[in-house]
């Protein structure tokens, strides 16, 4: 396909570039999900990298912006990236686990808001849901 706009992210490089750079924090995020079962490290820990990771692929969707040929992102995501559902499912993990860390009550705290509104505002985004 080559060029297809004069956006950066409008050729074939650049996409392949996305690409490779999505797919290593995607993995990243399924190995720190992955290693909440390793008793060594802690839930902290864990999920501080997560955390990092998801809030780089939001930034990397919330940066993409409609452009003369399309919604960028719309072209580049679907294929590859986490989909609504699958953040949906981290979502779970992450607030399970530090519900179990902390107990019920850190429900109400506010970094237990910042990860859920965190995974909602991705997931309304991935959905085709802009604010």
């Amino acid at each position: 396909m080559g060029v297809w706009g004069d956006g950066n992210y409008e050729n074939d490089s650049a996409a392949d570039a996305l690409a490779h750079v999505v797919e290593q924090l995607v993995s990243e995020v399924e190995k720190g999900l992955a290693s909440y079962k390793n008793e060594h490290l802690t839930v902290l820990d864990i999920e501080d990298e997560v955390m990092a990771y998801v809030q780089i692929l939001k930034s990397i969707v919330e940066g993409m912006r409609p452009t003369k040929t399309g919604v960028v992102a719309d072209v580049l995501f679907p294929d590859y990236g986490p989909s609504a559902e699958i953040l949906t499912g981290w979502k779970e993990q992450v607030l399970s686990a530090h519900l179990r860390y902390f107990g019920e009550g850190a429900s109400d705290s506010g970094r237990y808001r910042v990860i859920r509104d965190t995974f909602d505002q991705f997931i309304q985004l991935r959905a085709g849901v802009r604010r």
